[in-house]
């Protein structure tokens, strides 16, 4: 899982610089770029509390806190940010479920 989570990170961080570039890109590219990072926010967060054996339901303010988020800097709450951050959250219930072992 160490190699998932380093690779989730250089994802996330071309994201982020990506995002910081604002370059001209297509509207789909545009849309992942500026949505992307929830979802790989939420895996990174997610794995974090998974392996530090909190309990699972804390997952689920991953998608809490990104609403809080847009609403207080954004002032408009993203549906799309939040559908992101679930996907993310649904992944990482895959893996518990189905590869275990990367998680000991």
């Amino acid at each position: 899982m160490v190699k998932v989570l380093k690779g989730i990170i250089c994802f996330w961080l071309i994201n982020e610089v990506l995002q910081l570039a604002m370059l001209d890109l297509s509207p789909v590219a545009d849309f992942l770029v500026s949505h992307l990072s929830s979802f790989y926010g939420a895996v990174i967060i997610g794995f974090y509390l998974l392996t530090n054996k909190y309990p699972k339901p804390s997952l689920l303010l991953i998608p809490v806190a990104q609403l809080a988020y847009n609403y207080m800097f954004k002032v408009d709450p993203d549906t799309w940010d939040v559908g992101f951050s679930v996907l993310g959250i649904l992944l990482l219930f895959l893996l518990m479920k189905y590869k275990q072992h990367l998680f000991n």
